[in-house]
């Protein structure tokens, strides 16, 4: 399972990227975009830190909706068995009635 890394984490390399960025610009101002991308993917763990992040937050959705849909199920059969409890008891109020039974008695209630 992917951790999410720790915020302060991110932003320490965050900070240190942008760090190098800047002193590889100034040295090498001409460098182009896919160089100075790869310098720094190679230098920096920032990358891998957001990936890190990116797959931890798709993981978490994931549980998040599977979550969601059992607790929608959870509460369907709740509901199902709330019906079951209200009809149990009108069924046997309405049995004791019939019978003239004040109260039943059993071993185990």
């Amino acid at each position: 399972m992917t951790r999410f890394p720790r915020p302060d984490t991110v932003k320490a390399e965050l900070a240190r990227y942008r760090w190098l960025k800047e002193k590889l610009l100034e040295a090498h101002g001409d460098l182009d975009q896919e160089t100075l991308a790869d310098t720094l993917e190679g230098a920096s763990t920032l990358i891998e830190l957001l990936g890190s992040a990116a797959r931890s937050q798709i993981a978490d959705q994931t549980l998040v909706k599977a979550l969601r849909a059992r607790i929608e199920e959870m509460r369907v059969r709740l509901g199902r068995l709330e019906v079951r409890v209200q009809r149990s008891r009108a069924l046997v109020s309405e049995a004791m009635e019939q019978a003239d039974l004040d109260k039943i008695t059993e071993p185990d209630f």
